[in-house]
C-alpha cells in the first residue's frame, strides 16, 4: 500500500492528522505539556471546551485520545513495517471549531508523514514501541497527572481505553490472518508483556484486568468494562456515570441499564 493512501486511512480512523484544522483557536506542541504551567493552561482550555468542572476530566479525555493516536503508530508498524515519526516535538494538539458539527473539537496533528521503513520482524517493531512509550508517552502522561493533581493510574487506564478502540479499528484494516495476528500480538505485547521500566512503574501500567459486562441493550453481547473512569459525569453534559464504568456498583449498573432501556423504548 502507498503510504499516502495509508495516511488518509489513519486520518479517517485514528483521528491523527497531517494537515491543520481550518478554524484553530489554540495549538500547543505535545512537548510543551512537559511543563507544568503549560500543561495546566492546556487542561484549562480543553476543560472549558468539554465543560469540565475541574482539570481531572480533560486529563482523562486527552489520555484516551492519545491512546487512539498511538494506536495508529502500532497499527502502521504491524501492517506496513513502517515507523511514523511520532515524538513529543513532532506532535501538536489543536483545539478548533468544527463547522460541520458546529462544535469545538480537539485534534492531534503529526507534523510529517516521513517515517522509516523497517525490518519485517517482531523484535524491530517492539523496539519502536519501547521508544515511543519511554520517550514520548510516559513523560506526557506523568506530566498531565501532575498538572491535574490526579492519580497517574487513572490516565493510564484511559490511554488503555484508547488503545482498545484502536485495536478494534486495526483489525478491520488488516487484510489477512497473518496481519491480524501481528496486530493482536503487538497490542498484547504492549499491554501485557512490555517492561514496567518503560512506564517508570513497578508493573506494566497498561495491564488492567479484562472485565466484561453485558450490553444493556443487546442481551448476550459482552463488552469490556473501562479500565478506569473517563469522568464524563464530571462535565456539565454528563449526569451519570457510563454503563461500563468501573466505579458503578452492580446495583447502580442495573439501575443504569433500566434507564438506558427506557430511553431505547422511547
Amino acid at each position: 500500500m502507498q503510504m499516502s493512501q495509508w495516511m488518509k486511512d489513519i486520518e479517517s480512523h485514528f483521528f491523527l492528522n497531517t494537515t491543520d484544522q481550518q478554524m484553530i483557536h489554540q495549538e500547543i506542541a505535545l512537548a510543551d505539556l512537559l511543563d507544568k504551567k503549560k500543561a495546566q493552561s492546556f487542561l484549562q482550555a480543553y476543560g472549558k471546551q468539554i465543560t469540565a468542572v475541574n482539570l481531572h476530566a480533560p486529563s482523562t479525555y486527552f489520555s484516551s485520545n492519545l491512546g487512539i493516536a498511538c494506536s495508529a503508530y502500532i497499527t502502521t508498524l504491524a501492517l506496513n513495517h513502517y515507523r511514523l515519526p511520532m515524538t513529543a516535538k513532532s506532535l501538536k494538539i489543536q483545539l478548533y471549531f468544527n463547522e460541520e458539527q458546529q462544535a469545538d473539537r480537539m485534534a492531534i496533528k503529526l507534523d510529517s508523514d516521513q517515517g522509516v521503513q523497517g525490518e519485517h520482524s517482531a523484535e524491530w517493531r517492539r523496539k519502536q514501541l519501547e521508544k515511543l512509550i519511554e520517550e514520548t508517552v510516559t513523560p506526557v502522561i506523568q506530566s498531565l497527572a501532575n498538572a491535574a493533581d490526579y492519580r497517574v493510574r487513572e490516565l493510564w487506564g484511559q490511554f488503555t481505553n484508547g488503545l482498545e478502540y484502536g485495536k478494534k479499528v486495526a483489525l478491520t484494516l488488516a487484510k489477512t490472518d497473518t496481519e491480524k495476528e501481528r496486530v493482536l500480538s503487538d497490542f498484547h505485547w504492549l499491554t501485557r508483556v512490555a517492561s514496567p521500566s518503560l512506564f517508570q512503574s513497578k508493573k506494566n501500567a497498561l495491564d488492567f484486568p479484562y472485565i466484561e459486562v453485558e450490553s444493556p441493550t443487546e442481551p448476550g453481547v459482552m463488552r469490556r468494562m473501562k479500565p478506569t473512569c473517563c469522568l464524563f459525569y464530571q462535565t456539565e453534559c454528563g449526569t451519570n456515570k457510563c454503563y461500563n464504568c468501573p466505579r458503578l456498583t452492580p446495583e447502580d449498573r442495573e439501575k443504569r441499564k433500566q434507564e438506558l432501556l427506557a430511553v431505547k423504548v422511547k
